[in-house]
């Protein structure tokens, strides 16, 4: 899952503000309703309810992320299946140590990730002080270039460039069934 550098846990600069990341993800949701009319083997799909949007992406495979808007605050939870930092690699099964460490109160009305009822988040970024934030999370020494997955799922909203390149190759070379 190495991908050139975009954003990350390690590179939450390279993240844009909400109001933008929104955007994104609201522009890539429509491109890909446009490409493919079936919602559940889309990467991209946006609701909106009362105010609070929520882009959720999945690969398909097992990762996925939400990003939760809700007025001037935002989340972004992700899950990377394969990730040395899952709850599901660790035994008894739990969240990473520093996760939430230091979050605002609004992390916890944003939703999560559950898998068969457990709470699957191997990155959570919040919006905070005029810019991202986390968790003091240390990964673990690994071959993993990217630990926790964000680098991967957070490619196709790099820059408008990048999540057009991301679909056009998607679907040129997917079998979205």
């Amino acid at each position: 899952m190495q991908n050139a550098e975009g954003p990350s846990s390690r590179r939450l600069d390279l993240l844009p503000e909400p109001t933008e990341l929104s955007r994104r993800c609201q522009a890539l949701a429509l491109l890909e309703a446009g490409l493919n009319s079936n919602p559940s083997t889309r990467w991209h799909n946006v609701t909106s309810t009362d105010g609070v949007r929520v882009c959720r992406v999945s690969d398909g495979s097992g990762n996925e992320a939400l990003h939760w808007f809700n007025g001037e605050d935002a989340v972004v939870r992700g899950f990377d299946h394969e990730s040395p930092i899952s709850p599901w690699a660790q035994e008894p099964m739990a969240l990473w140590p520093g996760m939430y460490e230091g979050a605002p109160a609004f992390v916890s009305s944003a939703p999560t990730i559950e898998v068969a009822g457990v709470e699957s988040v191997t990155f959570c970024f919040w919006w905070a002080d005029g810019a991202w934030r986390r968790g003091p999370v240390e990964f673990p020494p690994s071959v993993h270039a990217d630990p926790d997955g964000s680098e991967y799922i957070l490619k196709p909203i790099a820059s408008i460039d990048e999540g057009t390149d991301f679909q056009s190759s998607y679907y040129v070379t997917a079998d979205i069934g």
